[in-house]
């Protein structure tokens, strides 16, 4: 997206200073139309033949520049080198040490004789700013100009039989018409030496809101437009802007709404591309309604209907003011919005549409499901202080493993009967566990992430996959594996994969691999936003092997445990040599159905809520696991 700034009263010049020698500054001025910088095309600027800049570039945005240095006389030649993409959007020039432009390129080099150095001998006045001073109760501006050094300066001239005298400190020139526009030009007692401020206008006036009485506007927006409304309620009340229709492009269009400080972001956005019913009130008697639009699809090129529409109207009301906080519960996948009120003003209740409570204290409203959007409207005596709280929602608690320490043990099986897992993204956070440098392939974005383990089988071959899971909104996953421990993972990174499986799913086939080590299997959603969204979801995960049966090496790592009955009743009693550190049982599916840590070397497990049938039991100690098969009866 494309975007133009919004440049609000104050404009800081660039000033230029030399001494009174045969040396000075020439600039290399870099422009590009769309502002995006010149994507990859490069140039040389030479001095006498000798490149002074080489190679150099726009990075990003519009314009950028480069000083170098000349002595008179010199022939200053430039190399257009180019070698990127959209070079037609790139022009440049160069300017002499006062600013005037002495060449100029676009896609093309200037050539040998063309621009011949000359540095004056005098010495010009610095400014440190311009500011445009309004005076709208008179209908006019006029600027101040805060010199820092005075050098050779004369005058300050407006091209309008306007002339003021040059001092240390602030100069005013003006005053001016609003909407007019004064070209500023600084002048010396040696010509050469003069240079331009730049075009100064002020057409920001506000229109007067008779309060009592609505102010309508409306306006059918350009391309690369940042034209600004500014509103003044007639008697000192707060103002307050209600769309009442427009059309917008939603992706790369944004509607603007300033406080009365001219600089605070009441609103910037789109609204999905429908501004009715678009709101927003100032803190003064001031508010600013304005576009900040691209290069194309405006409302005057037809694309966006209807044009914009809106009322500004005086507020004779109190807001009340208020902040809400999401409280999720995870257990029952719900939510609540607690409501603290700080100022209750004219207002007198907050509605959630179904649920209406008093505006005062501590309220709180839901419970709501995960994922359900609920929008609270504060309600006043007076409905033209009305406004929306906001809306609310929460996506959904992590996962349980959503840290490498809870990783889920992914129990291998045969490539012939693939066993699949289910997992997710959705509400999964970054572990920390190993930074963007650390995974070799994808987009990390947020690092958000969710982890597995497995044991290599005694064949020393595993493969792990993913997959889409029905219904799912997760198309791309990213899969690393690790060799390392839980808070030791970073630079242990055995293998990555991005789109090695079906569609944009990930898939990882290792061999060669130590029978009965513990890898880690890291899955995120591709690019991993920060904030998490749709592109979050079930996905399946399976790990196997042409033999998956698991080694028994762990034994000689000081693993050896009893384990009885076998088939089991109701408990499984485990003794170990040492610390029985976590226990998880699994379904033939590959399911979890019941994880412990007992931390001590004899444990009694409680397969009592269990369904007959067989399990796999995974037992570490020592950080080394061995998985046994018992019979619930």
């Amino acid at each position: 997206m494309k975007k133009i700034t919004l440049l609000f009263f104050t404009i800081i010049a660039f000033a230029f200073s030399f001494q009174a020698n045969a040396q000075c500054n020439y600039t290399l001025e870099m422009n590009d139309s769309y502002g995006d910088g010149w994507n990859g095309n490069t140039m040389d600027v030479l001095v006498n033949g000798t490149a002074v800049l080489t190679g150099v570039t726009l990075a990003d945005g519009s314009q950028g520049t480069m000083a170098f240095t000349v002595n008179d006389g010199d022939d200053v030649t430039t190399n257009w080198i180019g070698g990127g993409s959209y070079a037609y959007e790139t022009s440049y020039r160069i300017l002499n040490s006062v600013g005037g432009e002495v060449g100029a390129g676009a896609e093309t080099s200037i050539t040998t004789g063309t621009i011949t150095a000359s540095c004056p001998t005098c010495t010009q006045v610095v400014s440190n700013s311009e500011t445009v001073i309004p005076d709208c109760g008179n209908s006019q501006f006029s600027v101040d100009v805060d010199v820092a050094t005075v050098g050779d300066g004369t005058f300050i001239t407006d091209g309008l039989g306007g002339s003021f005298a040059i001092v240390n400190g602030i100069v005013t020139a003006g005053p001016y018409a609003t909407s007019s526009t004064v070209t500023l030009t600084v002048e010396h007692s040696d010509g050469a030496c003069d240079y331009s401020l730049g075009d100064f206008s002020y057409d920001l006036c506000p229109s007067i809101v008779i309060c009592g009485t609505p102010t309508n506007s409306t306006y059918c927006y350009n391309d690369y437009d940042t034209t600004m409304f500014a509103y003044q309620s007639s008697d000192g009340s707060v103002l307050k802007v209600t769309f009442n229709a427009g059309g917008i492009e939603s992706c790369c269009d944004d509607l603007v709404i300033l406080d009365s400080d001219g600089v605070t972001e009441l609103y910037r956005g789109a609204n999905g591309g429908d501004l009715t019913g678009v709101t927003a009130t100032a803190t003064g008697d001031t508010i600013y309604v304005g576009v900040d639009s691209d290069v194309s699809s405006s409302c005057d090129s037809g694309a966006q209907t209807p044009q914009w529409d809106w009322d500004v109207v005086c507020l004779a009301c109190t807001s009340g003011e208020a902040t809400a906080t999401v409280i999720e519960n995870c257990g029952a996948s719900t939510y609540t919005i607690q409501v603290d009120v700080t100022t209750v003003g004219d207002a007198t209740d907050i509605t959630d549409g179904t649920t209406t409570l008093p505006f005062t204290g501590t309220q709180t409203f839901g419970p709501y499901a995960f994922g359900v959007n609920t929008t609270l409207d504060v309600v006043h005596s007076d409905s033209a202080c009305d406004f929306a709280l906001g809306t609310y929602t929460f996506a959904a608690c992590p996962p349980a493993n959503d840290d490498c320490a809870n990783a889920e043990a992914l129990i291998p099986s045969a490539t012939a009967a693939i066993v699949w897992v289910t997992g997710t993204t959705s509400g999964n956070t970054a572990s920390g566990e190993v930074a963007d440098v650390d995974v070799s392939c994808g987009s990390f974005g947020s690092g958000r992430d969710t982890w597995y383990s497995v044991e290599v089988p005694a064949s020393g071959e595993i493969t792990i996959e993913t997959q889409a899971s029905t219904g799912s909104s997760l198309t791309d996953t990213t899969v690393s594996v690790f060799s390392g421990t839980c808070g030791a993972m970073a630079g242990t990174e055995i293998a990555c994969n991005d789109d090695g499986g079906t569609g944009a799913f990930s898939l990882i086939a290792l061999t060669g691999q130590t029978a009965g080590a513990i890898l880690y299997v890291r899955v995120q959603e591709y690019g991993a936003a920060a904030a998490r969204g749709p592109q979050d979801g079930p996905f399946e995960i399976a790990a196997y092997a042409t033999d998956p049966t698991l080694s028994t090496q762990n034994f000689d790592k000081g693993l050896a445990f009893t384990y009885y009955p076998n088939p089991v009743n109701n408990s499984l009693s485990l003794r170990g040599l040492n610390t029985i550190q976590n226990v998880a049982i699994y379904n033939m599916l590959g399911q979890e159905v019941l994880r412990t840590a007992p931390n001590t070397v004899d444990s009694n497990i409680d397969m009592s809520n269990l369904q007959p049938g067989t399990y796999f039991v995974q037992v570490m100690v020592e950080n080394a696991t061995k998985t046994i098969k018992v019979i619930k009866k």
